[in-house]
């Protein structure tokens, strides 16, 4: 066991600085805010206009938030904070963000390598078989979407995880576990779903069954209480979009009434495990029936790609317990499928290339699949619903299918420790590929955030210098209340003569946005080119630019190019600490005895 824990220890923190998703980070400005003094995120955020969203989870998320930041903190070291604030597009041009991305994470990847021991400690105490124990562990360790959801983004679903799989363990002591519960679903409100399905499939006594749930949701209840009426805590958690999305899908059935698809078919799922008299206190049941709830939650609503990390422990437990038939590997295989064309559904880079953007900032400037295949002619969205359709067909053939003997039999067998040769060949080949891509390169005019009012700009005229391969350039405009109707002409000219022109006005602009102005072929090898703003009409007299540390209108520039090898290894090497750290864990687990075998 300590060979597995070690291996994937190696490959989570090898993959944790080099990729970023920045939902992680921003879920630690919300603790850091006020120097770390506000206790009550709800009411601070309803009485303060702020660049943040609201806060959409439960209180005990941010209680976990609150002990996450500090520990990150200290790993981070200074200008942890400043980087907090930046925006996503600009976190990983600091040469510090591998030491932070791998910061906001450490906490994160504790909990997934505890969740792993836990697993193994549930299938071992309820089958007294190791070798399924460390079988359950691998497949939770080394599965395809807990690399992605936990090591590579970073989200805080494991928190929930962790504190149900706690609760499972300790199931057989009934109060500890429905505290548990009630913990988890204080963090994210999906817990509350897994309990009561749980619950009905190990727990055939109906009155035992409606008292623990009673508890877990009275331990959800006093966790809301101090809030329970608030009006902006009521709309940002209870009634946000993300709570909301279980209960779009429907059919309606005239007069006004709907039939809400999902929870009908958990409340098909839940009654189907409790009449079966067969898994009376039989965990893997219960873990099949959570699966399964899990997979209808996603198969008929939307949801973010690294939710599928829901359904993985239990797939772990249940498949280490019951076995897996035939049918079983074919149906997780195009769930698989189905979730990676889901992930490129998305118009959002950071699920994809973004991912690795510590390694190469520019990545975040390549198209994504969608766009890639829109400028090609080609519509994805029809190929996003035959991958939502697959998942939500498969969750309603596990609803109506019997279990039956399994195919797939555990055997012993050795753990090479030639295992760890593969994060580092992988890590290898990113380097080596990310600067053969050609992207658009990112440059600043300069710093500075010092603002002016557009009417300023009168007369005006900045100049700055280029590279060649110029594409576009971006200018900052602020609209903070979006309502500004002043506009203006921007005249644009380079040093070998070529002109033209482009409307700007507050409708182009929010607030602290960027406009972008594509720039005729004419002009994309200048060496120099010319900003003048003319004809500007005030209407309001609202919106305003930025300067940068020249006093010039702020933009950035976007040239064709690839990374060079030198740029990478440069802020590899700021980082040697670490890689000589993992480096060392790795000749350690090399030097372990190989030919260990699972114990039977």
């Amino acid at each position: 066991m300590k060979k597995i824990i070690l291996l994937a220890s190696i490959v989570y923190f090898l993959l944790a600085p080099i990729s970023y998703h920045p939902d992680t980070k921003l879920t630690l400005r919300y603790p850091a805010l006020e120097n770390s003094s506000v206790w009550d995120i709800y009411s601070y955020l309803d009485s303060h206009n702020l660049d943040i969203p609201d806060f959409h989870y439960p209180p005990a998320h941010f209680w976990w938030l609150k002990l996450h930041y500090p520990i990150s903190k200290i790993i981070a070291g200074n200008g942890f904070d400043k980087w907090l604030d930046l925006d996503s597009v600009n976190s990983n041009f600091d040469n510090n963000s591998f030491r932070y991305n791998l910061a906001v994470k450490f906490p994160l990847l504790v909990l997934g390598l505890l969740s792993g021991y836990v697993i193994f400690l549930i299938v071992k105490k309820w089958s007294g078989n190791e070798v399924k124990a460390r079988y359950a562990t691998l497949f939770w360790y080394f599965n395809p979407v807990t690399i992605y959801s936990l090591v590579m983004m970073g989200q805080n679903d494991i928190v929930a995880i962790f504190l149900f799989l706690l609760g499972i363990l300790f199931f057989e002591k009934s109060f500890l576990s429905i505290i548990l519960w009630g913990i988890a679903a204080g963090v994210k409100n999906y817990p509350l779903i897994w309990s009561i399905v749980f619950l009905l499939a190990c727990e055939k006594n109906i009155f035992q069954t409606i008292k623990k749930t009673a508890g877990v949701i009275s331990v959800y209840g006093l966790i809301l209480l101090p809030w329970i009426g608030k009006t902006y805590f009521t709309e940002a958690v209870l009634n946000s979009g993300l709570s909301q999305r279980m209960f779009i899908a429907n059919l309606p059935i005239g007069f006004d009434k709907l039939i809400l698809i999902v929870p009908t078919l958990l409340v098909l799922i839940a009654f189907k495990f409790f009449v079966n008299k067969d898994n009376k206190k039989n965990i893997a049941y219960g873990s099949l029936a959570i699966f399964q709830s899990s997979l209808v939650i996603l198969g008929f609503s939307h949801f973010n790609p690294q939710w599928m990390l829901w359904t993985v422990p239990f797939i772990a437990i249940w498949g280490a317990l019951l076995g897996v038939r035939k049918v079983d590997l074919l149906i997780w295989f195009f769930v698989f499928i189905s979730w990676l064309g889901l992930i490129l559904g998305f118009n959002d880079r950071f699920l994809t290339w973004g991912i690795i953007t510590p390694l190469n900032p520019n990545l975040i400037n390549y198209p994504s699949f969608v766009e890639l295949l829109n400028n090609r002619g080609v519509e994805f969205s029809q190929f996003i619903n035959y991958f939502q359709s697959i998942l939500a067909g498969l969750s309603l053939f596990y609803l109506f299918s019997k279990f039956k003997k399994p195919f797939v039999k555990l055997a012993d067998f050795k753990i090479s420790r030639y295992l760890i040769l593969i994060p580092w060949i992988f890590f290898l080949i990113v380097l080596i590929l990310i600067p053969l891509i050609e992207v658009d390169k990112r440059k600043e005019s300069g710093s500075g955030e010092n603002k002016i009012y557009f009417s300023e700009l009168t007369k005006k005229v900045y100049k700055y210098n280029t590279e060649n391969s110029l594409k576009y350039f971006e200018i900052s405009l602020d609209n903070p209340n979006l309502n500004s109707e002043d506009r203006g002409t921007l005249f644009v000219s380079d040093d070998i003569g070529s002109t033209f022109e482009k409307e700007i006005s507050g409708f182009n602009a929010e607030a602290n946005s960027w406009l972008r102005v594509d720039v005729p072929k004419s002009m994309s090898n200048s060496k120099e080119i010319s900003l003048e703003l003319k004809n500007i009409i005030t209407k309001d007299g609202f919106l305003k630019i930025k300067l940068d540390d020249q006093n010039r209108w702020k933009v950035v520039f976007y040239n064709s190019g690839k990374e060079s090898y030198q740029n990478i290894l440069m802020k590899i090497g700021g980082f040697w600490w670490w890689w000589l750290l993992l480096i060392a864990a790795s000749a350690y687990y090399f030097r372990l005895d190989s030919k260990k075998q699972f114990s039977k």
